[in-house]
């Protein structure tokens, strides 16, 4: 749902949904491809995640830790919280640049 709310807000704008970025695999090979947005989600109203006085990314390690991190996937959740840093980055800056 989040995904499609974001697509319904962007149509004419994926780049809003989607952002290039170097996806790391399982054999230490990387590839720079289209991934999901998905921290933007933290960041919309009326689908965030984050209620008053929380910080989108604490909010983000806390949904992840409550889940648990499965033997083997501690590096995916690494990957996650990297994801999200880059892409809270690259929305700041674009944010400052149209601001400034």
């Amino acid at each position: 749902m989040v995904i499609e709310s974001l697509r319904e807000q962007a149509a004419h704008d994926l780049d809003r949904v989607l952002v290039d970025y170097d996806i790391p695999f399982k054999e230490g090979k990387v590839q720079r491809l289209k991934a999901v947005n998905w921290p933007k989600g933290f960041y919309v109203k009326g689908v965030r995640p984050v209620t008053a006085g929380e910080k989108e990314r604490a909010k983000c390690l806390s949904l992840l830790a409550a889940h648990g991190v499965p033997k083997g996937a501690e590096r995916k959740h690494a990957n996650s919280i990297t994801f999200f840093d880059y892409c809270t980055s690259a929305w700041k800056k674009s944010r400052n640049a149209k601001a400034g």
